[in-house]
């Protein structure tokens, strides 16, 4: 499964696996203090092949983000 990060630049499609995706912000995520932890948010800086660099962080990624992230958090700890 993956998720596509359109280049507002250039117009590349990128395809980027959640298991990426989740591997980067799980690292991230650890490294918090946890008192900053329930206030994590979810976004993703991509670079494209062209140079430019994107931010993806609307609404609706932070909704789908935080919901995978959660059931594969629950996963791990579990």
């Amino acid at each position: 499964m993956h998720i596509n990060f359109r280049c507002s630049e250039c117009g590349i499609v990128s395809p980027v696996s959640y298991g990426v995706l989740y591997r980067i912000w799980k690292q991230g995520y650890e490294q918090m203090p946890d008192d900053k932890k329930s206030q994590a948010y979810f976004n993703a800086e991509i670079q494209c092949i062209c140079g430019n660099e994107d931010k993806f962080d609307s609404p609706m990624f932070q909704y789908a983000f935080k919901t995978i992230f959660k059931e594969i958090l629950a996963l791990d700890e579990g």
